[in-house]
């Protein structure tokens, strides 16, 4: 759930007027659910948001390259002698 600039709630794979039925209903326990965890930091900060997408998106290409790094440094002829 994601709630953008102007206070409205998006919920995924519903139609405008539900999710505006909805919007109270979801969003409003998870934003008082997030402002008490959040200890001076705003649930809306941008910038706690993107801090936290470019950790996640370090990691997975952390994960990522590991392998990469080892299967580029196989020689490919040993490698299929092998199997």
């Amino acid at each position: 759930m994601v709630r953008s600039t102007s206070g409205e709630c998006f919920l995924g794979g519903q139609d405008a007027q539900r999710r505006a039925e909805g919007a109270d209903r979801w969003c409003n326990p998870l934003s008082r659910f997030l402002a008490s965890q959040l200890v001076e930091i705003s649930p809306t900060d941008p910038l706690s948001f993107v801090s936290s997408v470019a950790i996640i998106v370090a990691a997975a290409l952390l994960a990522a390259l590991i392998p990469a790094a080892r299967a580029a440094a196989a020689d490919p002829a040993e490698a299929l002698r092998a199997e």
